[in-house]
């Protein structure tokens, strides 16, 4: 009797070892979206996006999809990765081609953000497709070909009006902000006036319906919002 107990209680840390392994696979379960429209110009600006010949090298971007991101409950740990061993067919990624103008793109945002929405590629890229086509780009940000300068408020207010139906709390707006030199204490450094713009962020609902955005989207901008024109 002792030993079927024994097999039993075995039996049941084996499963549940299983159980909790099978957990450790999955996502953590998002509760909202955030849709990504980056200036072109100030990605192509860094490390990175000087060495991403097609979004960077001869045409000349403004707002382009940057990604479609998962948003967590307070609390909830999630990877900085999903977990995932499929490639973005290249079906899939030339139809996103010419709203998320980079492979190299298309295939880093599946890997860090897609495979915890959607199983499939096609199904994730559909669902970010579907959302940048419900917003309409002003038409003062069609084209990169001069700069400008703003403020975070009024790129939002430019969105809203152009969008009926889009709440200024539904839109975050964010800078790239320079990090402090080497060797130089952040806290000693001075807050910067101006930045390059980085991006917009969209807050959607599962169902990609627009609504308020959580604390962790807000703006990251300073006064002044630099929208550097596409290099000639």
């Amino acid at each position: 009797m002792r030993r079927l107990v024994c097999i039993a209680a075995a039996a049941l840390l084996v499963g549940s070892a299983a159980a909790r392994a099978q957990e450790a696979d999955m996502p953590a379960a998002y509760d909202s979206l955030v849709l990504s429209l980056s200036w072109s110009t100030t990605r192509c600006s860094t490390r990175p996006g000087r060495a991403d010949h097609e979004q960077c090298g001869d045409k000349k971007y403004a707002f382009v999809v940057h990604g479609l991101w998962p948003q967590y409950p307070r609390g909830v740990k999630h990877r900085r990765k999903c977990l995932t061993a499929t490639e973005v067919p290249a079906k899939v990624a030339d139809r996103m081609m010419p709203m998320m103008p980079s492979h190299k793109l298309i295939e880093h945002e599946w890997e860090m953000h897609g495979a915890c929405v959607e199983k499939d590629p096609a199904t994730y890229y559909a669902k970010a497709k579907t959302a940048y086509d419900r917003i309409k780009i002003p038409t003062a940000f069609r084209s990169a070909e001069q700069p400008r300068t703003m403020t975070a408020d009024q790129i939002r207010k430019a969105f809203v009006e152009a969008n009926p139906g889009l709440p200024e709390d539904a839109v975050a707006v964010t800078c790239h902000m320079s990090r402090p030199r080497h060797g130089q204490n952040a806290a000693d450094a001075a807050p910067p006036t101006s930045a390059p713009l980085n991006d917009i962020r969209f807050c959607l609902d599962k169902s990609l319906k627009f609504q308020d955005c959580p604390s962790t989207v807000r703006d990251r901008c300073p006064d002044t919002v630099l929208l550097p024109a596409a290099a000639k």
